[in-house]
């Protein structure tokens, strides 16, 4: 039910998967930097999916953005899972195009 009530409300669930987005992002940097950036690496993409929704959970209770939406009626549950659609759809892009497209134009 919280979740169908994010998905209607829609400044509030784009700028949900916008800073879904940019924590993807700023993670997948700091992994490939850090020299866990491996691609084809599942523990990495969970990790990064998980961190990346986890910071847009944290910056949303920063901003009290947990408690108003609690009043609505959406659990936290509903933000982090909002939250990593984006990160895992940038993830399985990214395993398409770097992993899956060299080996030979088939994904299996």
């Amino acid at each position: 039910m919280g979740l169908t009530h994010l998905l209607a409300a829609g400044p509030i669930r784009n700028a949900l998967l916008l800073r879904g987005f940019a924590a993807w992002w700023v993670v997948r940097i700091f992994a490939a930097w850090g020299g866990a950036g491996a691609y084809g690496n599942p523990a990495v993409s969970l990790t990064v999916v998980g961190l990346a929704a986890t910071m847009v959970l944290l910056d949303a209770r920063r901003r009290n953005e947990d408690l108003f939406l609690g009043n609505l009626g959406v659990a936290s549950s509903a933000v982090l899972t909002l939250s990593a659609v984006p990160a895992v759809f940038a993830e399985t892009l990214l395993f398409v195009a770097l992993v899956a497209a060299p080996l030979g134009g088939s994904v299996p």
